[in-house]
């Protein structure tokens, strides 16, 4: 993973932390900073390649990857997977939420800048030892079924197995399934506060 494959949004920093890394290679962190009061905050493959490889038009797929999040000086942290990214007005997202005692995740989709809740805030399940400023393990997986989209959350230590967090979830409907649609990583927040939060090695799978 690369800074230069991914196009920011204003309202946060980004950096590389070669000393960061969750596994200890080479492979730099992406190391992204709130330092601005927008909500929503992303990154998305520019030119919608990672590494020189097509990730656009994932309808069904699978996102996984490590993450930290670092409450800095704030008092909650909230870093974002996307998927199915049309811009940051539509989306869905999985968001991973600390208040410096405990991890949850969240499931959303946002719709002309209107959020629907698909899971509220529930606790991180089986990933003992997982808080502010401790990488663990995430796998995000989508598909089309019956008219709807279903997504599957599973959690992990960096040398555990994955935890998947309750059962298959799906929405009411299956948006943003056109053209040019994306991944992304970024922040989530409403506070005028600075929180870091970090991503490393990224594997995207297609599958339609």
């Amino acid at each position: 993973m690369t800074l230069a494959d991914w196009v920011f949004d204003a309202g946060f920093s980004a950096i590389l932390s070669e000393n960061d890394a969750p596994t200890g290679g080479s492979n730099p962190t992406i190391k992204m900073r709130r330092d601005s009061t927008t909500s929503e905050l992303s990154a998305t493959p520019s030119g919608g390649t990672i590494n020189g490889k097509s990730i656009l038009d994932i309808k069904q797929g699978i996102l996984e990857g490590f993450a930290k999040m670092d409450l800095t000086t704030a008092s909650q942290a909230r870093g974002c997977v996307f998927f199915r990214f049309v811009d940051i007005n539509n989306h869905y997202r999985v968001e991973f939420n600390t208040n410096g005692s405990s991890m949850t995740h969240a499931i959303k989709r946002r719709s002309a800048g209107v959020d629907t809740v698909i899971r509220s805030n529930t606790s991180f399940s089986g990933v003992a030892g997982v808080t502010d400023g401790t990488w663990f393990r995430f796998k995000i997986t989508w598909w089309s079924s019956s008219g709807k989209c279903w997504i599957r959350v599973e959690l992990a230590t960096v040398t555990g197995n994955f935890v998947q967090q309750g059962s298959d979830i799906s929405d009411t409907v299956d948006a943003h399934t056109g053209a040019g649609i994306k991944i992304g990583i970024g922040l989530s927040s409403n506070c005028a506060c600075q929180f870091d939060a970090s991503f490393d090695d990224l594997k995207v799978y297609k599958s339609g």
